[in-house]
């Protein structure tokens, strides 16, 4: 097993309301890392992030699950958090050791109101750098997202072709 030193850690959290597609953005980096030799889907119930059978019965996440891989010489910790409101005590742990944050959000189920995570992020005063990704806007609605949202100061909308 890889030994990593502390500079070497990453934890990275992924926020956002249910059904936006954290899970299954957890799922596909570790698939395209290696980490996984297939990917899970969260309505067949074999997603890495969510083993607990309520959580198959529900198709939802029900508490934080680490999704743990290797990149370069970093080990990063993908923090696959619960969308539900009433788990809102788990996006606020979350970000407390959170090196940075990726606020996952869908056009398709788009709800116009602020989400509790982005008031969670906005009241954790954190220094983390926050990504806003769309991870499947393209693929649904053929539209690329155009802005993004800053809702400390530090995130930020990269729409690019480009790998990351």
């Amino acid at each position: 097993m890889a030994q990593f030193t502390t500079d070497q850690l990453r934890n990275v959290a992924l926020l956002g309301h249910t059904a936006t597609g954290k899970t299954s953005l957890g799922e596909a980096v570790l698939f395209v890392t290696k980490a996984i030799n297939r990917m899970g889907r969260v309505e067949d119930g074999n997603t890495v992030a969510d083993y607990e059978p309520e959580e198959h019965k529900r198709q939802t996440s029900l508490q934080l699950a680490v999704l743990p891989c290797i990149r370069n010489t970093f080990k990063i910790n993908f923090l696959d958090t619960p969308g539900y409101a009433d788990f809102i005590g788990e996006t606020v742990s979350t970000l407390r050791v959170a090196d940075s944050a990726i606020l996952v959000d869908s056009l398709e189920s788009y709800i116009p109101r602020k989400e509790p995570a982005v008031r969670v992020i906005e009241q954790s005063q954190t220094e983390a750098p926050c990504l806003l990704a769309f991870p499947s806007c393209e693929e649904k609605t053929h539209r690329r997202p155009e802005a993004g949202y800053s809702p400390n100061g530090h995130c930020f909308l990269r729409s690019t072709d480009q790998e990351v």
